[in-house]
């Protein structure tokens, strides 16, 4: 079937062993934006109870907990917060929400920016697949 298996949902029979080196998903993102090749690894088998320790996907910045401090420009213009995230695999799209509204979507380079709320902020993004992940941050607005 072309996915990855672990002990939990290999079946002995029906699958063929092969090692890849897999890199977490914002170590992928490091190499090949240093213009190196890095092929896509197989995904884990969707039927298997014990992938929730396996994403391919993740937030990379802000850090959960993180308090920023959002300042305003020249103009008194409020600034955004850019939100980064990589996936083991380039060819998935990444859904981004915040505060449980939709923002939109990023291929290949998952960059996005915020505009953020005085508060507690909750961001999470889920791929094409249904993984996810979801940081909370704390935002401090100059007034």
């Amino acid at each position: 079937t072309g996915y990855e298996v672990c002990s939990r949902c290999w079946k002995t029979t029906e699958y063929q062993a092969r090692q890849m080196l897999i890199f977490p998903p914002d170590v992928v993102q490091y190499v090949r934006g240093r213009g190196q090749m890095v092929g896509n690894s197989p995904v884990h088998n969707p039927d298997c109870n014990a992938i929730a320790g396996n994403s391919p996907i993740e937030i990379l910045y802000p850090q959960e907990n993180a308090r920023l401090w959002v300042p305003r420009d020249f103009g008194s213009v409020l600034q955004k917060v850019t939100a980064r995230a990589a996936h083991r695999d380039n060819r998935h799209k990444i859904f981004w929400y915040l505060n449980d509204r939709f923002l939109g979507t990023t291929e290949n380079r998952h960059e996005k920016p915020l505009e953020c709320r005085q508060g507690w902020n909750e961001l999470e993004i889920i791929d094409e697949t249904g993984f996810s992940d979801l940081r909370k941050f704390f935002v401090t607005i100059r007034q």
